[in-house]
């Protein structure tokens, strides 16, 4: 099958030059600021809304980024808890539990032309030249776009040159009303990024989000290539090179940004399938079987960007920002998807095969790798047949793309297609033969247990209960060795919406944003028989009514550990034991949980 490339297509919007920037004082600039970032409480939800007739004040902050002023403790009372009970004792807890509404609302982009529309929205993210051109915008349509632009430009200049000479950066300011409007610029010349937030996230956060947004750009362009086009021309529209695929990957990264839809963007991480160490290496060494001079690295990932293992030379590892940029593009656009006769959804497309060219930034900002990606679908009558494996999995009504899988290989040249695809199928036929190899990477990732794949849950998450992990409804443990994480399920083996997927992640943001003030807990990197009450740090309280819900952060030079207790109960000793038991049970298996260091040659 010939490659499939992806052809530059350019994106249909009007061309429009930017307003013009005017001349303002450092009073008319804080009070233009102020007026478009007035802030509200509207049914528990926080929006942004027009401003009234006076001027709020407004805080400036420049210079370069303190990460000690980040560190301020933080209580906040938002409208609301995700989980409500009474009960006083965790094995009594009812199976479902009722849910009470953070206020959080998912957002996506758009182009509205309508400008309440684009105010009340409560997260914004913008990018444009020095110049002044725009060049993205996650809400509004291009006129709104053009007119922020010019405004943004505007206040970076004007704040960019002190009356004594000196140069300093705009990075952020905040609203003077009570609910702290944050706005954050991040100067990466010739582009300006911005936010706006009314999340109350933390500017550590948001410069990460415009960090990451500016890495996508350097992805799918290359910093040489930027540069080149705007030293001939500072005006240059730069959305002449971006595709309708790279605007909707911008769109979709910012829906993950805005939502908080993915735990690694949030706490610096990857998440890795759970499965059996023997059958993880078996995966190597089919990889290192077909190692090559032109083949840099291979990856083979689960399901919503879960790490199987990868393959790697001896000193050198793609940076967690890479994948995750990879990752973002690969399943959250329709870029490599396509329309099944018959079915309207649009599905992964497992018979096609993609050759990409792609910068990874931290590998290296200055250039382009070549990615071959393919899909491979387990859910295949004949070989689970052949393994024998239960065919009631066949009769599931699942996403479609909850069982595949994607072989990525990963080349500095760009002439190695055929070479990639050689490789590539031999690793998948490889995978689907080995009775070993099929069948747990079947039950890991379709989500089945037992000898022929017909009872149980998927073995990919871990319910606090099986620990066991009494008052502890969710957490996450990350393995700061690894770069690695462990999101649990639900207590219960509830499987959350996207709302409270949305809320539960919104809780660990806000726990991740204090991480500086949290308890660092001395003595054995690996031992927790020495945690005591004096470790627990309430960072976060959310309470509405009676009820309660608080959120815990421990830390030590080697992992993290999230965790968020059910309404209002708080027996310190019985939680104790629980945060021991989830150290205790993630240390124990971790080489299910986490990649040490995949298959190196």
């Amino acid at each position: 099958m010939d490659p499939i490339a992806l052809h530059e297509n350019y994106i249909h919007r009007d061309s429009i030059s930017s307003g013009e920037s005017g001349q303002f004082d450092r009073p008319q600039v804080a009070r233009l600021a102020a007026q478009k970032s007035q802030v509200s409480l509207v049914s528990n939800s926080l929006v942004l809304s027009r401003p009234p007739e006076s001027t709020s004040g407004v805080t400036f902050v420049c210079s370069q980024p303190d990460n000690a002023s980040m560190a301020a403790s933080m209580e906040a009372s938002i409208g609301g808890t995700i989980f409500s009970d009474s009960e006083t004792a965790f094995h009594s807890l009812p199976e479902t539990q009722p849910t009470i509404d953070l206020g959080f609302r998912p957002q996506k982009a758009d182009m509205n032309d309508s400008e309440n529309a684009f105010f009340v929205q409560n997260k914004h993210f913008f990018i444009l030249s020095v110049a002044g051109k725009p060049i993205y915008s996650m809400h509004g349509s291009d006129e709104i776009l053009t007119v922020h632009a010019g405004i943004i430009q505007t206040i970076v200049s004007y704040f960019e040159f002190n009356p004594d000479g000196e140069t300093e950066q705009l990075r952020t300011f905040t609203s003077g009303d009570e609910n702290k409007t944050r706005f954050c610029f991040l100067n990466k010349a010739p582009i300006i990024l911005m936010a706006i937030s009314s999340l109350d996230e933390s500017e550590l956060q948001l410069n990460q989000q415009l960090d990451f947004l500016y890495n996508f750009l350097l992805t799918i362009l290359s910093k040489p290539h930027i540069d080149k086009v705007f030293r001939k021309r500072d005006n240059f529209d730069l959305r002449k090179l971006l595709g309708k695929a790279d605007i909707a990957c911008l769109d979709s990264i910012c829906n993950d940004l805005a939502n908080f839809n993915n735990p690694g963007l949030i706490i610096g991480g990857l998440e890795c399938l759970r499965m059996r160490k023997s059958v993880r290496r078996r995966i190597e060494n089919v990889l290192l079987a077909e190692k090559s001079e032109n083949l840099l690295y291979a990856l083979l990932v689960a399901p919503g960007g879960r790490l199987v293992t990868v393959l790697r030379p001896r000193r050198h590892t793609l940076h967690t920002s890479d994948l995750q940029l990879l990752f973002s593009m690969i399943f959250n656009t329709n870029t490599f998807r396509s329309t099944p006769e018959g079915n309207e959804t649009q599905q992964l497309a497992s018979n096609e095969e993609f050759w990409v060219p792609i910068c990874f930034p931290k590998f290296n900002p200055n250039g382009f790798l070549y990615s071959f990606i393919q899909f491979v679908d387990l859910k295949d009558e004949k070989l689970m047949y052949l393994h024998d494996l239960n065919m009631s999995a066949l009769e599931q009504d699942a996403n479609p793309d909850s069982s595949k899988i994607t072989v990525i290989l990963v080349s500095a040249y760009k002439d190695s297609f055929f070479e990639m695809r050689k490789i590539a199928s031999s690793i998948i036929k490889t995978v689907k033969l080995n009775r070993t190899i099929y069948r747990d990477l079947f039950k890991a990732v379709v989500g089945t247990q037992g000898a022929n794949g017909e009872t149980g849950a998927s073995s990919g998450k871990v319910d606090p209960v099986e620990i066991p992990a009494p008052l502890v409804q969710h957490f996450v443990f990350k393995s700061k060795k690894h770069t690695q994480f462990v999101f649990s399920k639900l207590a219960h083996q509830r499987e959350p919406d996207e709302n409270m997927r949305g809320q539960l992640m919104m809780l660990y943001a806000k726990l991740h944003s204090q991480f500086s003030g949290a308890s660092r807990i001395t003595g054995s990197q690996h031992d927790s028989d020495f945690l005591d009450e004096s470790h627990f740090i309430n960072l976060v309280r959310w309470k509405h009514q009676n009820d309660n819900l608080v959120g815990f952060l421990i830390t030590t030079t080697n992992y993290e550990l999230y965790l968020l207790t059910n309404g209002g109960i708080m027996d310190e000793k019985v939680l104790l034991r629980s945060c021991k038991n989830i150290i205790k049970w993630c240390k124990k298996n971790q080489d299910r949980l986490f990649i040490s260091s995949g298959a190196v040659f």
